[in-house]
């Protein structure tokens, strides 16, 4: 929490004033998080506590549209897939109070931090940045690629085979999957990144969005697991000892009870499985 609290000082996204008249200030709270590796166990440097405002308390004209970069699924899966046909690297990384540089545009007051105390009493906090929310991407919302025929910094190494440098950036708010030819680039590109944000490098990809990624890449193949997603969800809703079933609708329709057939008037027994999937 301080560290977040001393993050967000230095990037200005707050100023302590005085409540204007006719104005209300919102509530802050604190959200905690870990990530965890594909055996379960905690990254380290991952411990994460989000200052996230209690938008539910906003009125109209105190907010805007806000976007946030978030990687379609079906690109995940096509840059993996790609990774695995021209044997790339999978790196993951996290990136920690990327959101604060999208500015507000509206006026929008707050309560101190919960567990600290203003500088000066009785004042509140002028919220110039959205707290949770990121800059708008242009491509997918979410995906950057990059292509060099040789290498942009000295730092770099280039090709044995004289192929292009490659990277494909993948992010989810603030998680990054990158994926590339050659670990210098990756480690420039973080370098980079880490002169305005505070970056974290976790290294070889396991994990990623609940999914664990297992690569052979002298078979140029990559599996792709949620089995540890499903588990967590089966056991939070208290379905660990669940029926299992081969699709998620029975195979002969027709024999349904009338109820089910009735309650879509407007399609036929004979279309009622393909309107269903």
């Amino acid at each position: 929490m301080d560290r977040e609290k001393q993050s967000l000082e230095d990037m200005g996204a707050f100023v302590e004033v005085n409540l204007p008249k006719g104005e209300k200030a919102i509530g802050l709270k604190w959200v905690y998080q870990n990530k965890t590796d594909a055996e379960g166990l905690i990254l380290k440097g991952t411990e994460k506590a989000c200052l996230v405002a209690q938008g539910c308390n906003q009125c109209p004209g105190q907010y805007d549209k806000t976007y946030a970069p978030v990687a379609k699924m079906v690109s995940v899966c096509i840059l993996i897939a790609w990774a695995a046909v021209n044997d790339l690297k999978l790196f993951q990384f996290d990136c920690k109070t990327a959101f604060l540089h999208a500015k507000l545009r509206h006026p929008l007051y707050a309560r101190p931090f919960p567990g600290y105390q203003l500088n000066t009493p009785g004042k509140v906090l002028h919220i110039m940045v959205a707290l949770y929310g990121m800059i708008r991407c242009e491509v997918d919302h979410g995906v950057f690629y990059g292509e060099w025929s040789s290498p942009p910094h000295p730092s770099i190494a280039p090709q044995e085979d004289g192929k292009p440098l490659v990277l494909y950036v993948l992010l989810h708010f603030n998680d990054g999957l990158a994926i590339t030819n050659s670990t210098s680039l990756y480690q420039r590109f973080l370098a980079t990144l880490a002169k305005q944000l505070l970056i974290v490098d976790l290294g070889p990809c396991s994990k990623f969005l609940g999914i664990l990624i297992i690569q052979d890449r002298p078979s140029c193949c990559i599996w792709l697991s949620s089995h540890v997603y499903i588990a967590e969800l089966l056991h939070e809703w208290k379905m660990t000892n669940c029926k299992c079933a081969s699709t998620p609708f029975p195979y002969k329709v027709n024999e349904m009870p009338v109820p089910l057939s009735n309650s879509l008037p407007d399609v036929t027994d004979e279309e009622l499985t393909v309107k269903y999937q």
